[in-house]
């Protein structure tokens, strides 16, 4: 939204806060509100209010794969607009660029082997978090409605496939803690977040029962996947 600065008293400039802000804050006349400076942008909050920096540099030289790939996670999702990296070999950039792809809006636009600097090119929108929860819900359904179908009939190449779905639920529940974190979304929102990262494990738990049955070459019994369909009907 946009406002126009408003002159007062010869050199005083305001804006007015968006009413709508207002209202769901309940702010009144006298309230006192935070305001950061950074760079070109203000942020305007009530006191006490959750504040997340723009801006954070990981040194990560000593990192292994893993552990840089959930740092760069958890800077996504905790709302973070620029990631600077420090590394120490190409493969922490090649694992950089890989975790990048599976994060929505991230994008590494500067590179060399001792630095990766990572921003958001996503507007992070509001509400485009309902729809992307509801479409959370349906990648997870469909992996493990393909996960018993493949099982059934003993199929390891179906089982492979099925993993994209897996792959597809980590961008989604990332980008929907993101914009949790980002923006309010009422009372509801920590147990949204909750769900979403119940969501997450449970193909977590998918992924590593193909990767057990594939890598094992076994089948399971048929009282077992009775019971697999039985899970998945709930």
């Amino acid at each position: 939204m946009k406002r126009k600065v408003i002159q007062l008293a010869g050199r005083t400039l305001v804006i007015s806060l968006p009413a709508s802000w207002v209202r769901k804050y309940d702010v009144k006349k006298a309230d006192e509100l935070d305001v950061v400076e950074h760079y070109d942008s203000l942020t305007v909050q009530r006191q006490g209010g959750i504040y997340i920096p723009r801006e954070i540099l990981i040194d990560a030289k000593g990192f292994s794969e893993d552990i840089l790939k959930s740092s760069l996670s958890v800077a996504h999702k905790s709302g973070y607009d620029i990631v600077e990296l420090l590394v120490e070999n190409r493969n922490q950039v090649r694992a950089i660029r890989r975790r990048t792809s599976e994060l929505v809006g991230f994008e590494v636009v500067e590179q060399s082997d001792s630095r990766v600097l990572v921003k958001s090119i996503a507007g992070d929108n509001k509400e485009e978090l309902g729809p992307l929860v509801r479409r959370s819900f349906l990648v997870t359904i469909a992996l493990a409605d393909e996960t018993l179908a493949a099982l059934r009939v003993g199929d390891a190449a179906a089982l492979e496939d099925a993993l994209v779905h897996e792959v597809v639920n980590n961008r989604l529940t990332n980008y929907c803690h993101r914009l949790l974190n980002r923006h309010s979304h009422g009372p509801h929102s920590t147990y949204t977040y909750i769900v979403l990262w119940l969501l997450e494990s449970l193909a977590d738990d998918y992924k590593s029962l193909i990767n057990y049955v594939v890598g094992a070459g076994i089948t399971l019994p048929a009282d077992v996947l009775d019971l697999f369909e039985l899970i998945n009907a709930h």
